[in-house]
């Protein structure tokens, strides 16, 4: 999912229980990701990609871990970057799976139901044998970042590709704001979490308040 959507899902899920300052720190962490040196390539667990379902839901459990220990020893800013990190995973998985598509299945063909009925914590789905996720083709797929060469690549990659399933952008179709939907649901899901696991004064530091 391109930047500045992880930005509005993190600003929609959670912008109203943190201070401005907490808020920016985990959005910056949450970017990082998508940085070319600092996960982007070599990372597909950080995007759910390439269908490493394990490894990505290790990935995020183990970012939950850093988010409640550093919480219990006031090491706020470490649980603040743990957050951040595990939120671009599960916001990615919605946008890099065919979750959507599946969920899409149990209504009538050619009609998109209205967005508020749509569910991103379905458990039929998240347990279904048919779930994907993309799977990145380099070094073809590298050069679908150029958006002047994703009409000529597209058509060559296979069905599974990222640069064929991605639901990113709006460039993307219909479905995108589904995406956008299961990944502020899924936000919101993890937030509730880390929360429940701590008293109120806690929790208002955590918030960075």
């Amino acid at each position: 999912m391109e930047l500045i959507y992880h930005s509005e899902i993190c600003q929609k899920a959670i912008g109203t229980h943190f201070s401005e300052k907490t808020l920016e720190i985990i959005i910056a962490a949450n970017h990082k990701q998508d940085g070319l040196f600092t996960g982007l390539v070599g990372h597909p667990e950080y995007h759910f990609d390439d269908n490493k379902f394990d490894d990505s839901w290790a990935f995020v459990n183990e970012q939950h871990l850093i988010v409640r220990k550093s919480i219990s020893l006031s090491d706020l800013e470490s649980a603040w970057i743990a957050f951040g990190r595990l939120l671009h995973a599960v916001q990615d998985y919605y946008s890099h799976s065919n979750y959507i598509k599946l969920w899409m299945d149990t209504y009538s063909p050619g009609k998109l139901p209205i967005l508020k009925d749509f569910s991103g914590v379905d458990e039929t789905i998240l347990n279904s044998d048919e779930l994907y996720t993309a799977r990145v083709y380099y070094p073809l797929e590298a050069l679908t970042y150029f958006e002047f060469m994703r009409p000529i690549l597209r058509p060559v990659l296979p069905a599974d590709s990222h640069a064929n399933m991605n639901l990113d952008s709006p460039i993307m179709g219909e479905l995108f704001p589904y995406a956008m939907e299961g990944a502020r649901h899924r936000s919101e899901f993890e937030y509730k979490k880390i929360i429940e696991k701590f008293d109120s004064d806690k929790i208002r530091k955590f918030h960075g308040k």
